[in-house]
């Protein structure tokens, strides 16, 4: 017969929140001011995984304050992980670790409109190796043009100053 799981007490919950608001504040230090409300949905995000895996904890093992470091410290580890494993080399930022909203229909609808203004500017070139970045590795993307690696790298960083130049730089 399964015993009842001990529900999270305030003081644990207590704990992950100062937990959790220090890790998105770390992790988006480097981040530019506007960064506040990615630091919010970080914090939310790390709350959530903490809450849908309590249910696992179990007080044989190791201590609540443990278990939620352990929870909070793994969350982070596959956001960043994750940032990592992306085709490009930006610098890791809150935005970057967030997942966009795929429900908000005219945010993504401005984005797209933005950007599409922006590649039509671009050089027949750069806009095919923009088009094959949507798809694939920089590597990838360079054996696709017959070009090599470097070459693409330098038409890569005109391409971003382009964007950043039309403020888009969030986006990249």
């Amino acid at each position: 017969m399964r015993t009842a799981h001990p529900s999270i007490d305030p003081a644990t919950l207590h704990f992950a929140r100062r937990l959790v608001r220090i890790k998105a504040r770390q992790i988006t230090r480097s981040a530019a001011r506007h960064v506040a409300e990615g630091r919010n949905d970080l914090e939310q995000e790390l709350m959530l995984e903490v809450l849908l895996r309590w249910p696992k904890y179990d007080p044989a093992r190791a201590s609540r304050e443990a278990f939620v470091e352990q929870v909070v410290r793994s969350r982070v580890c596959t956001l960043i992980r994750a940032r990592r494993r992306r085709p490009s080399s930006l610098p890791l930022t809150a935005a970057a670790l967030l997942r966009p909203d795929p429900t908000d229909a005219v945010r993504c609808v401005d984005v797209r409109l933005d950007v599409q203004l922006v590649v039509d500017r671009l050089r027949p070139r750069l806009r095919e190796a923009c088009d094959h970045l949507r798809r694939e590795t920089q590597s990838d993307a360079a054996r696709a043009m017959g070009a090599n690696r470097s070459s693409m790298m330098r038409s890569l960083a005109q391409t971003r100053r382009m964007f950043i130049d039309a403020g888009l730089d969030s986006y990249l």
